[in-house]
């Protein structure tokens, strides 16, 4: 498994274009780009089609919903973070990377 971080969402789009990655994790609320026009842009412009995606947020669930457009199927991680439960998604989008690998 590889890690790549970004600090900006600029940054983030060139990586996403040029990289096959199973998941994206990004803040809604970032300096430079709303994080829900991050993610539609990855799965927009991902070499990978089955890319999964978070969104990390202060906001609940219900705020997230009402004031941002997220991707259909984007995991959102209220902060403060529960790490058992990002484990479990990482875990989770590695068992099906390794599924789609037997098919």
């Amino acid at each position: 498994m590889q890690v790549d971080c970004c600090q900006h969402a600029a940054e983030a789009q060139v990586k996403v274009q040029s990289n096959s990655y199973d998941l994206l994790i990004c803040d809604l609320n970032m300096p430079d780009c709303p994080g829900d026009e991050l993610l539609r842009y990855a799965l927009d412009n991902s070499a990978n089609e089955r890319l999964a995606l978070a969104a990390m947020t202060a906001l609940s669930q219900d705020d997230v919903s009402r004031f941002y457009c997220v991707p259909e199927n984007t995991t959102v991680i209220c902060k403060p973070v529960d790490r058992s439960g990002l484990f479990s998604l990482i875990l989770a989008v590695n068992a099906a990377k390794c599924l789609t690998r037997m098919e």
